[in-house]
């Protein structure tokens, strides 16, 4: 279906049937896994293309091929760029600028550049399907570049929704954004509410030990060592946790001589 579909497009633009051939054989490249080979096919295609909707779609392959199949995002960066400048086509550039968005938080670690395009998908007007996503991972953008109270009134809002796909997972972020900006008793509190709506008992024994964490930070030692001691078995190191009871315990007997 995908070399008809294809096979028509090219046909309707009225390439020659050398740049029919050489497209077909880059997608049967690709087919075979042959990722390298494939992408110096496009990379020779993309030379001879006019601008038009073929040279956006050559674009986005060679972006997939680089970042998806030989690692190298930055280059699958580029081309996905390159749509987001040269298309008029919503479609495109939206596909285009969450791969960016994806890969720069993802693999590169790049939170602001991140921020940025997930910025520029929650702002489109009507929301996109998305929509959820991106906001949930903008607000996670902002986490890890310090920018904790821009995190917070994303996670806030998000909290404000019941219908958020992310409702649930905002309460453990809010909390976990107080524990970064250490805001102990914000977290805890927060953590408490999250317990009460999350199902995973994974999740909540790891929202759990953070709590407890927290208690310990703010010399709670006996509600820390309750928590932790709530935990054992659960936690998925246990020597962990005996190391963080013993730990408590001696403190408490210290504090008390």
């Amino acid at each position: 279906m995908i070399r008809i579909l294809l096979l028509l497009l090219l046909i309707s633009c009225d390439f020659s049937p050398k740049l029919h051939r050489d497209i077909l054989n880059a997608q049967n490249l690709i087919n075979e896994q042959k990722y390298i080979e494939a992408t110096n096919l496009y990379e020779k295609i993309l030379r001879g293309l006019p601008a038009g909707k073929v040279k956006i779609k050559v674009f986005y392959k060679l972006g997939d091929l680089y970042s998806i199949h030989q690692d190298k995002y930055k280059k699958g960066i580029y081309y996905y760029e390159k749509i987001v400048e040269s298309s008029d086509d919503t479609l495109w550039i939206v596909k285009s600028q969450e791969r960016i968005g994806d890969l720069n938080f993802t693999y590169l670690k790049d939170y602001k550049k991140a921020s940025f395009y997930y910025k520029t998908l929650v702002d489109i007007i009507p929301k996109l399907t998305d929509f959820d996503f991106y906001q949930f991972r903008l607000g996670l953008s902002f986490v890890e570049m310090g920018q904790y109270e821009q995190a917070l009134k994303i996670f806030n809002k998000i909290k404000l929704n019941p219908l958020h796909k992310y409702f649930v997972s905002s309460y453990y972020h809010v909390g976990l954004t107080h524990f970064k900006n250490k805001n102990w008793k914000a977290a805890t509190e927060t953590w408490r509410e999250y317990i009460k709506r999350e199902k995973r008992r994974d999740r909540v024994v790891r929202a759990k030990f953070l709590m407890a964490n927290a208690y310990e930070t703010m010399e709670n030692l006996s509600k820390a060592y309750s928590i932790y001691y709530s935990i054992l078995g659960e936690y998925p190191n246990t020597k962990v946790i005996q190391n963080r009871l013993n730990s408590v315990y001696q403190r408490k007997v210290a504090k008390k001589r």
